[in-house]
């Protein structure tokens, strides 16, 4: 199954193939949380967010559900870049509970 959860997109815009053994869309239909990292140094911002991941991990005793990692080079005066990782937003409420 292709889902793209919008109708506002053209008919004729193609889509991804299926896998047998997953969906596949555009669109992730369940709530997201951006976690951002901003700087001049697209590497450091890596090193951030990998930081991140491995506190979130322990904090929450399992990896968070990363659905993309976007970069951006802004030029509104600020830092020069921007590390975006879209999370599913629901791992957020509460850790996981030990077995």
């Amino acid at each position: 199954m292709v889902a793209t959860h919008s109708d506002d997109l053209p008919p004729d815009l193609p889509r991804p193939d299926p896998t047998p053994d997953s969906t596949m869309g555009l669109i992730h239909s369940e709530p997201q949380r951006p976690i951002e990292f901003d700087g001049n140094r697209l590497a450091d911002l890596f090193t951030a967010a990998a930081e991140w991941l491995e506190s979130f991990e322990e904090w929450r005793g399992g990896p968070p559900d990363v659905l993309t990692v976007t970069t951006e080079i802004c030029d509104d005066g600020g830092p020069t870049y921007r590390l975006i990782l879209l999370c599913a937003d629901t791992q957020f409420e509460q850790r996981r509970q030990a077995p």
